[in-house]
């Protein structure tokens, strides 16, 4: 009887051997199913061993000059304090300034963001030292303002 094959009527040699409650860490015979390397002749002889798919020193592509794709380009005239365009936090202060304020709906409405987002915003506000007021309407909807003296 092959030796794999003895004991295979057992449960645990059964499982050591498909690898499963820990057959994969030990035992299982992986290792001799490994191919081993065997030794090239340029390593016998003392010299290191080289690897085939070795990259160039040089690279692939070649590089632009970065003063000539500088000189091409028109320089550009913004300033790095004003942006081309408003960003959402300055959506959601603006407005919180309204008198009303505005509800969770009219966050996520004007960001984009779903209203978990739009609460870790108004955490953030609340962290840089703005105050925010929080009231319900009439209706059970809350309004978050900004507070006078912030």
């Amino acid at each position: 009887m092959p030796k794999a094959a003895r004991g295979l009527s057992e449960p645990r040699a059964a499982t050591a051997l498909a690898g499963v409650n820990g057959g994969a860490c030990g035992g299982d015979g992986a290792r001799k199913r490994r191919k081993h390397r065997r030794t090239t002749p340029a390593k016998a002889a003392g010299q290191p061993a080289r690897k085939t798919a070795r990259k160039s020193a040089k690279p692939t592509k070649p590089q632009r000059p970065v003063a000539k794709a500088a000189s091409s380009r028109a320089p550009k005239m913004r300033s790095p304090t004003t942006s081309a365009r408003r960003s959402k936090k300055a959506a959601i202060i603006s407005l919180l300034q309204r008198p009303d304020g505005a509800a969770l709906g009219d966050l996520t409405a004007a960001t984009g963001w779903q209203v978990h987002s739009v609460r870790a915003a108004l955490s953030g506000l609340r962290k840089e030292g703005k105050e925010l007021a929080r009231e319900k309407d009439a209706a059970g909807v809350t309004h978050y303002r900004l507070a006078a003296n912030a």
